[in-house]
């Protein structure tokens, strides 16, 4: 018989009695991302904390600012905010009157420049809110639901049009037209621009333009007046970047959001765009939003604590500079809630040999309300649900793949896999016990195992087994001998039904040491050809045979 192991993720707070072989071992504790099937994972590999975990939600439409005046709506969990500048303090304040306090699920936000018309979408819906008889409307006819894997919005400046970017099944971006047709919120026209890992999308100045940022370009796409549609400018696009978040643009330049800041990049009257260091900014406090004023080197981003901050312009320095003036004093709660569920698989393990039994073994944390389901293939492509630190025999294979489920249903938690350990081999394991369950100094113990089948309980015909009595730590990781003791490792007797071994526990020499009083563990270790199964079983030493209290009555 043979086994290989392979690892790839996960630690449980409590260990339980493994049965494990060490041969071969492929180890992924999440230290880095190369044995992720990115192909398949919609899960998120947190690189910093060495864990896959669920993803938050992207809001890089969070926030967007006023064209005309100083002032910009924000998408909070207390509902859409419109703040202006108030001239008679210098400081913006809430306007009340263009705020859309139901709007508490919004994820991205837009501006229609004439009117202050706003645009918002959820993780599944589009709405566009008009201002009606002093406030805005809820108006249930300028909503569309039911839909799925909404990024960003972006507003015609001039007309009731919008354009909507979600992200299909393939990883793609699609590129949705919305626009108010008579008293109804129609979408009137989709583009598939086949691009992957969309972003975000901005409108350029009046026309009905747009950029589209993926994680690594920015590209630009043309109102085509004959057909309806869009066309892409590649003169225009900005490639050779990493790690989008977000971006504004206009004719003049983008504002790209990165985790470490935004950079400024103004368009090349020949194509393409060069980075302008005194517009850009790095900063250290992971920007989630971002929103540039058109027409202006004017932008503002919001941090992941939810601080806006706002930066202008100084034609003094020509560099852009930080206006507290136009920053609320208190953080926004954006809607950055976890996305549930998600996927993880590791990449293919391949062994020499077919197997068919397998061991899971996982490092996990899993706060109330979080779950993770793991399931083992050894084929790549059939899944099979996996109970964690126990054998599980799956159709033969030798192409194994580890998947697991990650959901919650409190979007302020994620349940995190830290390390996954998974064994392959033959279909058996160990089974150990030791009589008596509580043994005494000056009396012997019994030592039996066999090994069975997992999917059937028959027996298996092993070539030899040994025992450790006892091992050199105790279950929590102390030391279980006297110092310099070595452990002793026995050959087991096999009576045709089962293996055995007679140990006879002597006198202790230290205290809370071998064989104190406490509780200690066995190893018995099986071998088949070049197979190796393990079992680990407790025994509890309590006192001396000699120190019994023996009554007798007689009648």
């Amino acid at each position: 018989m043979r086994k290989m192991v392979l690892s790839a993720f996960i630690f449980m707070a409590v260990v339980l009695t493994a049965v494990s072989a060490r041969a071969d071992t492929f180890n992924d504790d999440f230290s880095g991302s190369s044995n992720i099937d990115f192909n398949k994972t919609t899960a998120y590999y947190n690189s910093e904390e060495g864990c896959m975990e669920l993803p938050l939600q992207e809001v890089p439409n969070a926030l967007a600012l006023q064209d005309v005046g100083q002032g910009y709506a924000v998408a909070t969990t207390d509902g859409i905010k419109m703040y202006e500048l108030d001239d008679a303090t210098g400081q913006v304040a809430e306007n009340p009157a263009f705020s859309c306090d139901f709007a508490t699920d919004s994820i991205g936000v837009a501006i229609q420049q004439d009117t202050l018309g706003i645009w918002s979408i959820t993780r599944d819906s589009v709405a566009y809110y008009r201002h009606e008889g002093g406030s805005m409307a809820d108006n249930p006819h300028l909503k569309v639901s039911g839909l799925s894997n909404l990024l960003s919005v972006a507003g015609f400046k001039n007309s009731d049009r919008g354009i909507v970017l979600k992200e299909d099944d393939d990883g793609k971006a699609v590129v949705d037209r919305y626009e108010v047709v008579g008293t109804q919120l129609q979408n009137t026209f989709t583009y598939n621009p086949d691009i992957t890992d969309p972003v975000a999308v901005s409108i350029v100045n009046d026309s009905p333009d747009f950029r589209l940022a993926t994680k690594d370009a920015v590209y630009y796409f043309m109102y085509d007046d004959g057909t309806g549609g869009y066309v892409e400018d590649p003169a225009k696009k900005i490639s050779g970047l990493e790690d989008i978040a977000g971006v504004g643009a206009d004719n003049t330049g983008n504002a790209i959001m990165t985790p470490e800041g935004v950079d400024y990049f103004l368009n090349l009257d020949d194509g393409g765009a060069v980075r302008v260091d005194d517009y850009s900014l790095n900063a250290s406090d992971k920007p989630v939003a971002v929103s540039l004023r058109a027409g202006t080197v004017e932008y503002a981003y919001i941090n992941e604590d939810g601080l806006l901050k706002y930066y202008t312009l100084d034609d003094a320095t020509d560099q852009v500079v930080r206006d507290i003036s136009l920053e609320p004093s208190a953080a926004f709660s954006l809607n950055r809630g976890y996305l549930t569920p998600r996927l993880y698989y590791s990449k293919a393990f391949s062994t020499a040999e077919e197997y068919d039994a397998v061991y899971l073994e996982a490092v996990v944390d899993i706060p109330a309300g979080t779950a993770i389901l793991f399931q083992v293939s050894s084929d790549g492509v059939n899944f099979y649900d996996i109970e964690l630190n126990t054998w599980d025999v799956i159709p033969k294979g030798n192409n194994f793949v580890v998947k697991a489920e990650l959901s919650t249903t409190d979007s302020s938690q994620t349940p995190r896999i830290n390390r996954v350990e998974l064994t392959v081999g033959d279909d058996f394991q160990i089974v150990a016990n030791v009589e008596p369950e509580v043994a005494e100094r000056g009396r012997n113990i019994l030592v039996t195992a066999r090994a069975v089948k997992v999917d059937t309980g028959g027996t298996v015909d092993m070539d030899f087994m040994t025992a450790i009595i006892p091992m050199a730590e105790k279950e929590d990781g102390s030391p279980a001998l006297p110092g310099g003791q070595p452990s002793r490792e026995v050959s087991m007797t096999n009576t045709g039904s089962q293996w055995e071994y007679i140990y006879s526990i002597g006198e202790k020499t230290l205290d809370d040491r071998w064989p104190d009083d406490g509780i200690y563990m066995i190893e018995v270790t099986g071998t088949k050809g070049a197979v190796r199964r393990e079992a680990r079983i407790s025994l509890e030493i309590r006192g001396h045979i000699l120190n019994r209290v023996i009554v007798r009555t007689y009648s």
